[in-house]
This record gives structure tokens, C-alpha cells and sequence, in this order.
């Protein structure tokens, strides 16, 4: 149907793509805090929310659109003939949206190949389908991404000063939450982890390591293959891909002993530092993992603002990452 007289508004999109955009069978649609995607046919298109949060502003069509296109560029080398393009959401002079059509763009859409669910890690870790020497071709993947990405490198002090301002920002995510955790042993967690990250030389020397990495190197973004893909790469943010390349695989290792998988954590890290060459000590990856998941505590807590989710899920997961916090720093040493 037409659009009624004004600018269509991110509802007006979503009804349009959950049935109009295509020809017979409703599409599957996922929702996240950022986008929506849906799922038809061997595609998959990804509708941007107009929002801000501290690290990205989506208000704009404009930066929706050079998010989209960023996004499609910056995936190529993890998931060759995954990321298609960019495409128009149109409304001709009629008041009618398409996808490409002649009309003005009222939005952007990033175009995928679609993958079956089944496919991807944490699916297949679920199923138990997938073995520690099913990441090798994911870790040399990633071991060649790192070799042959931009460096980064920092001072030393301002490193440590990043990896303690995370802490700050998620320390104050989670007391937003107090109902639900034990805010004063967060925070003195967190103090931890601050005196570990102030007092650790071997940090100081990882901050020479930085690269041009993933920033979110998840179960859920990975397909082991073959060929392996990772996809997903943050496009949003330049400074959360700055990372010790330890520091993507250490998020890794931590969702999959998450999801009651550590030996597939374990080995990828043990195969990252024996085909690059870069090993460090045991603490430093402890450290690593401590840090990544009260980051991961905040964010699965975070679900609860939107007012849509079922809390005892996210409540239920946000302590279990504050658990795992606990027993990474006491494997520090």
C-alpha cells in the first residue's frame, strides 16, 4: 500500500520489508539492538536503526548509508562472496517503497548471501557437531588478517588508560542494574582487574601489538567451514577494532567456555600463537578474558532497557559473564 503523506519512519520500513519487499513467503527477521535483518530466500538484507549511543550515530540517512557501505568493505577479507553490496530502500512519487527501485532513498540496506544458521559456531557447538580442529582454518584465517592489517600501535600508559576506561564504562552499565546483580562485587572486581592492567608489564608491551582486528570475534559471527568465515567485523567503531590481535581471540575463547565448549576456545588460542609466532604468558590471556566479559556482562544486561526482552534470560547471562570474570582473574596467578 502507499504511504500515508510524510517521511516514512522505521516502522513504515520494517511492515514494508516483513511482507511487501517480497514475493510470496513472509521473510525470517531477526531484531537487534542496531538493525534488523531479514532473511529470504538466499539473501539476507540489514536495515540500520536510526539511533546514538556513545560510540555511533545512525540519526542520518548519510550515516546509515556510509555505515552500510563501510560494513560491506571492511568484511571482504574475513568473508569473501558473503557481503554483496549496498541497496536502496526507494519511495517513488507514488508513495511506493521498494528495495533499488527509481525513487528517492529514504535508507540503506546491506545485502548478504545468506547463511544457514546450522552452519555458524555457537549452532554448532550447541548440535556438538564441531571439534577443536574444526577452527584451524578459522584461526589461520585470522592469523593472516592480522599479519597483513594495519598496525596500530600506542603508547603503553594510554593503553592501559583504554583498557581501564572499558572497565569504568562497564562498572557503570552494570550499577544501572543494581537490582539485579551484586553491584559491590562488580566493583571490586573491577578494581582488580585495574590493578592487574596498572601493574602488568606484559600489557604495557602488548600495546606495540595493536591492530586493525574484528573487534567482535563471536561464536555467532564465525562458520568453520570449509571455507571458514567470519563475519560481522565492527564497522561502526574504528577504535573497538584497534585491539591486540590476543584480545579478539580471547573474547572467543571466552563465549565458547560460555557455552560449555573451552576445549574449542583453548585450542584456537594455542593455535593462534603457534602459526603466528606470538606467544605471551598464560596471565595475559586470563587477564584478557576477565576484561572481555564484564564487557559482556554490560551488554547482555543492557537488554533489559529496551523494555521488550525477557529479563530472566539477560539477568541469567550477565551473572554468568560476571562468574567468568571471577574465575579468569583467579587464574591471572
Amino acid at each position: 500500500m502507499p504511504l500515508a503523506p510524510g517521511e516514512p519512519d522505521l516502522a513504515d520500513k520494517v511492515a514494508h520489508l516483513r511482507s511487501d519487499a517480497w514475493p510470496g513467503a513472509r521473510p525470517e527477521e531477526i531484531e537487534t539492538h542496531m538493525s534488523w535483518v531479514f532473511l529470504t530466500g538466499d539473501r539476507a538484507y540489514k536495515l540500520k536503526k536510526p539511533i546514538a549511543y556513545e560510540l555511533l550515530d545512525y540519526r542520518s540517512i548519510e550515516a546509515r548509508r556510509r555505515d552500510c557501505e563501510a560494513e560491506v568493505e571492511l568484511n571482504q577479507s574475513l568473508a569473501p562472496g558473503v557481503y554483496l553490496g549496498v541497496e536502496p530502500l526507494t519511495v517513488d512519487e507514488h508513495g511506493e517503497m521498494s528495495i533499488g527501485g527509481s525513487g528517492r532513498a529514504v535508507d540503506w540496506l546491506v545485502v548478504m548471501r545468506r547463511l544457514p544458521c546450522g552452519e555458524l559456531l555457537d549452532h554448532r557447538i550447541a548440535d556438538a557437531t564441531v571439534g577443536p580442529a574444526d577452527l584451524d582454518g578459522v584461526v589461520d584465517r585470522l592469523v593472516d588478517h592480522y599479519s597483513l592489517a594495519r598496525p596500530l600501535p600506542m603508547d603503553p600508559a594510554d593503553y592501559r588508560r583504554q583498557l581501564a576506561d572499558q572497565l569504568d564504562r562497564d562498572v557503570a552499565g552494570l550499577r544501572r542494574h543494581g537490582r539485579w546483580l551484586d553491584v559491590e562485587s562488580v566493583e571490586a572486581l573491577a578494581g582488580r582487574l585495574a590493578g592487574e592492567i596498572g601493574s602488568s608489564p606484559t600489557v604495557g608491551e602488548r600495546a606495540a601489538r595493536l591492530v586493525d582486528g574484528h573487534g567482535d570475534l563471536r561464536p555467532e559471527h564465525i562458520v568453520p567451514g570449509p571455507p571458514p568465515l567470519i563475519i560481522d567485523r565492527l564497522s561502526f567503531a574504528a577504535r573497538l577494532r584497534q585491539v591486540d590481535p590476543l584480545f579478539d581471540l580471547a573474547l572467543l575463547a571466552l563465549e565458547c567456555d560460555v557455552l560449555a565448549a573451552p576445549a574449542l576456545g583453548a585450542h584456537a588460542l594455542e593455535r593462534y600463537q603457534a602459526r603466528s609466532g606470538d606467544r605471551v604468558e598464560a596471565s595475559l590471556v586470563e587477564l584478557y578474558q576477565a576484561v572481555r566479559a564484564l564487557t559482556r556482562a554490560r551488554l547482555s544486561i543492557a537488554h533489559l532497557d529496551d523494555g521488550v526482552h525477557d529479563p530472566r534470560h539477560w539477568v541469567r547471562r550477565s551473572r554468568r559473564y560476571v562468574e567468568a570474570c571471577q574465575n579468569h582473574l583467579a587464574r591471572t596467578g
